[in-house]
Order: C-alpha cells, then structure tokens, then sequence
C-alpha cells in the first residue's frame, strides 16, 4: 500500500505531463494521427478499420455497441436505411454522440452511395440528377462541379461526410450493365478532368469523396456482387486508360479510393482479385502513383471478394494484410462478429498483422483529422428538425434542369424528323412505360394517343402488347417510343416496318441503340426522370436544339 501511495504523484504528474492524445488536439494531422494510433490498444485500432451497416433507418442495437465498446471506425448507409431523411440524420446524430464519448473522441465516417443518376441510396427529398454520362454528354466542367457541390451540400445536411463517389469506370463495354451511365465518358481523359472537378465540388461541400472502382471496373462483363470478373487487360493498356483518372485525382489530393474486386489474370498471372492483391494496392497505388490516402474495400460480402472459396472474415483478413486500411461489410450481426474474431486473434498471435492493423488505423484516423475538422467540416451532429430546409439542396433544381438540357443528344435524325410541330395535323402516338413523359407529352400535346407497355409483364403479355401496337400504329404520322430496359427494346425491335415514323427516345444505357440499327432517328436521355423528360421533349418539339455529343462510341449512327 505505501508502494502504491507513492507511486500515485509519480503517475498523476506523468498524465498531466504527457495527456493522452485526442481528436480535437491542434496540429498536423499527421503526426497527431500517429500519435492517436500509438495510444490506442490493438482494439481500438481494429475498430477503425471497419465500416459496418444496419438494417431500418432507426439506430440499432447492434451498431450502437460497435461503436462504444469497439471503436468502430464507420458506418454505411444503403437504400434500406435512406428512405426517410428526417429519421436518418437523427439516427446519424446518435451514432456520433457515441462515437464522441469514447475515449479519444474520434467521430464516425458516415459513407453512402450518392454518384447522381442511377445511384443513389438516399432517396426520400434527395435530388435525382442526371448521372455522370450526362455529365460527359454536357461537357461543362461547371456541370460537374455544381453537380458534386450539390449532392454534397444535400448529404451533408443529413450528417453523412463520406460518399463512394465520383465513379471513375471508363465506358469500354457499353452492352453491360456493371457501369453504363455511371461513366462520365469512354476517353480517360475526359473522365479524368470531369471527376477531378466533381471532387473539387464535392470537397467545398466538406464531403469525403472516395473515387471507384479502382483500378478500374469499366472493361467488365461481370458484376462482381455475384461473381468474380477476369478482366483480360495489360498493365500498359491499364496504365493508359483506366488508371488515369486515379492519377490525376491522386494528384489533386483526392482523400480515399475504393478499390474493386476485379482480377487481371495478364498482369497478376492469377486470379486474385485487386481488393486482396498488395500488388495493386502497394507496390502500383501507394509505391508508383504515390497515393497518401486511405484505401476502403467495396462491399467485402460480395462474391467477388471471397470467390466462393473462404468465409468473408477470411477475405478481410487478406485485403487487410495486402493493403485495404477500412474493410466495408454490410451486414450481418454473425458475419460482423466473425470478422472482429478473426481480425483480432491474427493481430494479437502475429506482431506484423497488428502493424499492418495500426498502419491501417493511422491512414484512417489521418483521413478524419484532415476531413472531419474545421469550418468546412460536416457537422457531426445534424439538425434532424431542419433537414428539410437544405433537402433537396436550394439550387439544384435549376442546376438539374440546366444540366439535362444541355446533355440531351440527338443521336441520329436521318430523314429529318425533328422537330415535331405540337399544333400540326400530325397523329402522333406515344409508346411508353414511362409515366413521366406520358404526363409531360400530354401537357404539350393534349391530342396524343397513348399506348402503354407493362412495367412489369407476365409471361406472354409483351408479345401481345407487340401484336396489338402492330394493329394500331399504322394510323400515326409520327410514333415516339421510350427505350428503357429490355421490354422496351424488345418492342422496338418488332417495330422495323414502321421505322418511317418512329422517333426513339433512349432513357437510360445508349447501348440499346446498337440492337435497333435500322432506326434512323435516336435520342439519347441517359436517365429518367422529369428534367430529362422535359428536356428531351423540348428538343423533340423544337423548343432548342440538343447540345449534347455522346461521350463514347457506338455502332449504327
């Protein structure tokens, strides 16, 4: 006891001395972001590596815990959790109360998947953009940038600092639907200067970008939620096309990657997918391109990452040890705890695991002390009450507008069909699933016939839709018909006969131009919604004329 009374002043003085580092200290972040690291146990440090998600939009139990007990670095947002904005921010709001509590007060990464266009996980009054290939089809590097200023300023109404955006995939193989509109262009460096300026806008909206796929998702026929693609490719070819964009992103400071689980057999000589490859991820991204940010993994559930082969826990212990500084695993309770078991037995029986796990911690926490501060920063708690004042964002209704009217792309018009005349005496019939261009086309001209085809169709029923337009379209002049997914495109195929009179408006992947080449005059939308509707309308109707130049190539023009 007299021992312990007068080792007491000793240990008091030593912890004013030297205090325990925390988030909030002043300094660079770098050497606070060591020393953070240094202090925590092997614990805490495995806690940041991890992102985990829930289920509903109300905080879970679950998470609730991952973050007290074991530091848990970030949390995922998907379109399960994103259907109530209000509700979300609160939940957000919880969840880094918590975070905040711990001992060294490092707040949470709060990711989603908010690219504009087709992806977008948080839905309620977010904003549906155009996409990134509208995007390349304006041209405007201000069309980018507003469009990552804005999606930025929505999320970080909502508490999220962290989005796996922009998509930097080429468009190399148009026929898939891995990438399509994703895609800013099919030329690295149109992508390149696009997404640079997207990040750009997406920075001053104090939102952590995370650039995808790396290295490179666009050359796949496959999706690697369901399989592991072999993308056939040389490291040159690589170097020349796909990981430009990395490189200039790199160069502009871009803060973290998401690396894929995509396998180039030419270049690795096996088929070790890129997410568990230290070749990718160290000696081309960290050693060659110099990368200085932190590397996340795409969904580590995914087939593509445990190639039918290993249990998922086991996949992240390979990604970890080759280089992936934050695991992202969605879900489940099981599967998270099995990760944390196995991550953290490995890291206390080998002392160059626990390394690799401390070094992921430092790129971690680094991230969040350079992002996660200052007036710029994202607040951690977000003002649920007033998410509504700021979602959608107050300027992006004309910036959507703008942007999808200077993207619509007239393809082809051989015989001259455009513009149509609204006040003619042309019968004109609409052929669509599309209930925003039926509404839309109806206001403009209320004399237009409609004829629908199911959204949804049993078996037998698009045949026979088919056979009753085949009845009926004769009658028309003119005939404009949406082209949206395979239905569609398989009513336009049986429609060569009439192609005297069709007009063919394509609300999503150009691609499906190729399977209707005899089609003379098409249209490109590259999404659907009401500012592309209007805006097509507007070219098909010659309120202006489109502006917009495909940003890749295509058969058949």
């Amino acid at each position: 006891m007299k021992r312990i009374l007068t080792l007491f002043p000793l240990v008091f003085f030593l912890t004013h001395l030297f205090p325990e580092p925390s988030f909030t200290d002043p300094g660079d972040p770098e050497i606070l972001a060591g020393e953070l690291v240094r202090a925590m146990t092997l614990e805490e440090c495995l806690g940041q590596t991890l992102m985990f998600s829930w289920t509903g939009v109300q905080p879970s139990g679950e998470i609730d815990d991952w973050i007290g007990e074991n530091n848990l670095g970030g949390i995922k947002i998907f379109g399960w959790n994103g259907y109530d904005d209000e509700a979300l921010a609160a939940t957000i709001g919880s969840y880094q109360e918590i975070a905040l509590a711990n001992r060294f007060a490092i707040p949470l990464l709060v990711a989603t998947d908010q690219e504009g266009g087709i992806v977008r996980h948080i839905t309620d009054k977010t904003s549906l953009t155009p996409g990134n290939m509208s995007i390349g089809a304006s041209g405007l590097p201000l069309d980018s940038y507003n469009q990552g200023l804005l999606i930025g300023k929505e999320l970080a109404a909502l508490g999220v600092n962290m989005n796996f955006a922009p998509d930097v995939d080429l468009y190399l193989k148009p026929h898939t639907a891995v990438v399509g509109t994703r895609a800013f262009s099919s030329n690295a460096d149109q992508t390149a200067f696009l997404s640079t300026v997207w990040f750009k806008g997406h920075s001053d909206a104090g939102i952590v970008s995370t650039a995808k796929h790396y290295p490179g998702h666009g050359r796949s026929e496959d999706d690697s939620h369901g399989i592991l693609p072999i993308l056939d490719v040389s490291l040159e070819d690589l170097k020349r096309e796909d990981l430009l964009p990395y490189r200039m992103l790199i160069n502009e400071g871009i803060p973290a990657l998401m690396v894929g689980h995509l396998a180039y057999s030419q270049i690795t000589g096996d088929r070790l997918p890129a997410s568990r490859s230290s070749f990718f991820l160290r000696d081309l991204l960290r050693e060659e391109m110099g990368f200085t940010g932190m590397v996340i993994s795409d969904d580590m559930i995914m087939n593509g990452a445990v190639m039918g082969t290993m249990t998922v826990a086991e996949a992240c212990e390979d990604s970890l040890r080759a280089g992936v500084d934050m695991l992202l695993v969605s879900r489940g309770p099981e599967t998270h705890r099995e990760v944390w078991d196995r991550l953290l037995e490995r890291g206390r029986e080998d002392k160059s695991f626990e390394a690799r796990i401390r070094d992921a911690a430092y790129y971690v926490v680094k991230t969040k002390l350079i992002w996660l501060r200052g007036e710029n920063a994202v607040p951690y708690i977000p003002d649920a009450a007033r998410v509504y004042d700021y979602v959608p964002a107050p300027d992006m209704a004309a910036h959507t507008l703008d942007l999808a009217a200077r993207s619509i792309t007239l393809f082809k018009d051989r015989d001259g069909k455009i513009p149509l005349d609204p006040g003619g005496a042309e019968k004109i019939l609409l052929v669509t699933q599309d209930r925003y261009i039926r509404e839309a086309l109806r206001k403009r001209i209320p004399g237009v016939h409609l004829f629908d085809i199911p959204s949804d169709p049993a078996e037998g029923e698009l045949s026979a839709r088919l056979a009753s337009l085949k009845h009926i379209i004769g009658r028309y002049d003119r005939v404009i018909l949406t082209l949206r997914n395979g239905w569609d495109q398989y009513i336009a195929e049986g429609l060569e006969e009439w192609n005297d009179a069709l007009i063919i408006l394509i609300t999503s992947n150009p691609s499906y131009s190729e399977a209707i080449p005899w089609a003379d005059t098409v249209l490109f939308a590259y999404l659907y919604n009401w500012d592309t509707t209007d805006a097509a309308l507007g070219v098909i109707l010659g309120d202006y004329e489109a502006s917009g130049e495909l940003p890749a190539e295509l058969k058949g023009r």
